[in-house]
């Protein structure tokens, strides 16, 4: 399943075929160049956004993460570029070109889901 793609025509999402597949990413849909974009943890993962520079959000392991080719097939979990915020960013549903993100994050304590905005340096 394709989530988002770009004015280039590159494209990003999960291959809806298998609950333990790993989001993908694709310069050239075309010819179905698929890059695998490996899980944070576990099996499973799915690619929400992406932006014209290439650069993939999502979600794996209930944890938000961003990736670009340049990373090998490892994303980066977001977690790590939160600050001191309490909650868990839970998924990355979208980033524009400015590389700002926007998801869901979760208060595992209350189990409450709130947004969240996210520039990662």
């Amino acid at each position: 399943m394709v989530n988002a793609i770009t004015d280039q025509n590159a494209v990003t999402g999960f291959p809806s075929e298998s609950s333990t597949a790993s989001p993908f990413f694709s310069k050239s849909p075309k010819h179905l160049a698929l890059t695998r974009i490996a899980p944070l943890s576990g099996t499973s993962g799915n690619a929400f956004g992406l932006n014209k520079l290439g650069v993939v959000v999502g979600q794996s392991a209930n944890l938000a993460f961003i990736w670009q080719e340049e990373m090998g097939n490892t994303p980066r979990n977001l977690n790590n570029y939160k600050g001191t915020a309490v909650d868990t960013l839970w998924s990355a549903e979208a980033i524009n070109d400015q590389m700002v993100i926007v998801g869901t994050a979760i208060q595992y304590g209350t189990g409450n889901y709130t947004a969240y905005i996210l520039t990662p340096p």
